[in-house]
Formats: structure tokens, C-alpha cells, sequence
């Protein structure tokens, strides 16, 4: 059985934290490289502090 999308968004991104094996889910629309990083960036400003040298 295949799975055919209903709507505009038809891929999904997972990212899951290694440590504690906390997982999020993102839709895209496509796999353009740069929805992919935007998802990324917004993965680690919500989870990691950055340090400023």
C-alpha cells in the first residue's frame, strides 16, 4: 500500500536529540535544501543556547 498526500505538504522531516531522545516532527513541502536548513536553524535556536565568543 502506498500513501499518496493529501494537501500541499508531502515530505516529512524528523529530528531527534541523541541524548535525550526527544523527537520534532516538521512538514515540507518540498526537500529543498533550504526548507531543510530552515528547520534545522529553527531545531537548535529552540534548543541549544548559542555562546557568543
Amino acid at each position: 500500500m502506498r500513501y499518496t498526500p493529501s494537501g500541499r505538504y508531502t515530505w516529512v522531516l524528523h529530528v531527534k536529540d541523541h541524548f535525550s531522545k526527544y523527537t520534532q516532527l516538521y512538514t515540507l513541502k518540498s526537500k529543498y535544501i533550504l526548507l531543510i536548513t530552515e528547520c534545522l536553524a529553527l531545531w537548535i535556536m529552540a534548543f541549544y543556547l548559542i555562546k557568543i565568543l
